[in-house]
């Protein structure tokens, strides 16, 4: 587990990570009839192994759930929450009880997955390989949706949520305060109270905005990508 806040992997880290599991695309090492034990399934270890290299696994082997714990809502996997409200992000796991049929493959379908976000997901199709496909965004699918607890994302959107707000306040003050003095010294206690409100506002406004600008500086894109530098003229 990453040690800190910096190190924490983003959903964009997640879905890298599953694209180049093994040898990218088309890997078979997870196929049925490879490794061993040959025949079982082993999608299972497609997602730890993809969890490990991006950093938030699961360490030791005997601790990696099992296709059934990713798609048995009421089975407790640490620091993978159930995803209630129907959304899917990238770097979600997706999971059925049973294998569903994907329309680019064809074989057994597919039962267990890394979402990316684009309307697709990662994990082992035809039975046979690492692929891309529909699992889990088709009708009829419904699969178990968990997603990390310990994603730099999420964490940093609370982070620059709480800053500006922090920046926004102070702002407000400071521009009450300046509002007040300009507003009492030219026309006394009424100017006063005027130039308070107008200046509080007035600072507000200048607040939020200098947040957003300071923010886009360091926000992760919408993929988990950097942001593009804020404007700091």
């Amino acid at each position: 587990m990453p040690d800190n806040e910096s190190d924490l992997p983003t959903g964009g880290d997640i879905v890298d990570a599953a694209r180049n599991a093994g040898d990218g695309l088309g890997y078979k090492l997870y196929g049925y009839g490879q490794g061993t034990p040959a025949g079982q399934p082993k999608d299972h270890h497609f997602v730890a192994d993809t969890l490990d290299k991006a950093g938030i696994g699961f360490g030791d082997d005997t601790a990696r759930p099992a296709i059934a714990h990713w798609a048995d809502p009421d089975t407790e996997i640490p620091g993978w929450a159930v995803v209630r409200d129907g959304s899917i992000q990238p770097g979600d796991v997706l999971a059925t009880a049973k294998p569903v049929p994907l329309s680019s493959y064809h074989g057994g379908g597919q039962q267990l997955g890394i979402a990316t976000g684009n309307g697709t997901s990662i994990g082992i199709v035809d039975n046979d390989r690492v692929g891309e496909s529909d699992f889990g965004h088709r009708e009829g699918h419904d699969p178990v949706v968990r997603r990390s607890e310990n994603l730099a994302s999420a964490n940093a959107a609370q982070d620059d949520k709480d800053l500006e707000d922090d920046i926004t306040a102070g702002s407000a003050l400071l521009g009450g305060a300046a509002g007040r003095f300009i507003g009492g010294g030219l026309l006394g206690p009424a100017g006063q109270l005027i130039g308070g409100v107008g200046g509080a506002l007035i600072g507000r406004k200048i607040g939020r905005k200098a947040a957003r600008g300071q923010l886009r500086g360091t926000n992760s894109g919408p993929d988990g990508s950097p942001g593009s530098p804020g404007n700091t003229d």
